[in-house]
């Protein structure tokens, strides 16, 4: 059992301080306004969500597991997080299940060995850590058919090949895409803009997005890549959409863009943070 990490640092670490600030996610300023209503049969095959503390990106992730919770329950979602630590070349994976203060989330053990990918004992990756309570929050009228494919993806990942082991295994599936948007500021090392920072910000993650509607991920790590933004997830992002080509999805939507400086009132330092769905 992989034990939570960031409880108490990304999120509340207790049962019932979590349960509230997930609900604040959904019904606070920057989330949809709302609870996510009953489950429809209706498919959804990804979401694009951001990993930040919930106190900056909770919003923003509520708005995709909004849908997430109205929407048919896959045979399994897989989670495709950022590995943050330059440790990974490839892809790595567990079999273990993960505990969260919101109850454990179980490991689709067969899929996972499936993939051929590299398995460890334990994951400390916040990426992938804080899409569980929402995970949970979101399926708590189906938990105990809840189940995962966790893949950390580093730098030099094979994302055709195994998008194509992960389809041949089941299509009955939802791919979720951990990435935040620009990281801009000193400390990020990204200081591309001088004048109207926000504006030029969102302007160009806005370009880049329209990759991502137009299902296109090569054309979305040269534009980031040719940009020198700082996108932490963008590998994840090509992953996912090559996932979803195989899927055939052909619509996307912006549900939410906004920056943690809209959070805290910090235009020298700040990331943003955007949610999409895939159908």
């Amino acid at each position: 059992m992989i034990k939570s990490f960031f409880a108490g640092k990304f999120y509340e670490k207790e049962f019932d301080k979590l349960e509230w600030q997930i609900i604040e996610s959904f019904e606070g300023d920057f989330g949809p306004g709302s609870l996510p209503m009953k489950r429809t049969e209706k498919e959804m095959k990804g979401i694009l969500v951001p990993h930040s503390g919930y106190k900056f990106s909770g919003g923003c992730m509520a708005w995709a597991y909004k849908l997430v919770a109205e929407r048919k329950l896959p045979k399994a979602f897989v989670i495709l997080a950022v590995d943050h630590y330059s440790k990974i070349k490839g892809v790595v994976s567990t079999l273990e299940d993960f505990e969260t203060p919101l109850g454990v989330v179980k490991v689709d053990k067969d899929f996972v060995r499936a993939l051929g990918v590299e398995l460890v004992d334990d994951i400390k990756e916040h990426s992938l850590e804080v899409q569980l309570p929402f995970l949970i929050h979101s399926c708590r009228d189906s938990v105990k058919d809840l189940k995962i494919v966790p893949l950390v993806v580093g730098s030099e990942v094979d994302h055709v090949s195994l998008a194509e082991k992960i389809v041949a295994y089941s299509k009955d599936i939802m791919v979720i895409i951990s990435s935040d948007m620009t990281h801009f500021g000193a400390d990020f090392g990204n200081v591309s803009f001088k004048y109207s920072i926000k504006d030029n910000v969102k302007q160009q993650d806005m370009m880049a997005l329209d990759f991502v509607n137009k299902f296109d991920g090569e054309g979305f790590l040269k534009f980031v890549e040719n940009r020198k933004m700082c996108v932490c997830g963008r590998k994840c992002v090509a992953f996912g959409l090559e996932i979803l080509n195989l899927l055939d999805c052909s619509k996307s939507e912006l549900f939410c863009y906004y920056t943690s400086s809209d959070v805290v009132k910090n235009e020298i330092s700040f990331v943003s943070y955007a949610s999409m769905g895939f159908v």
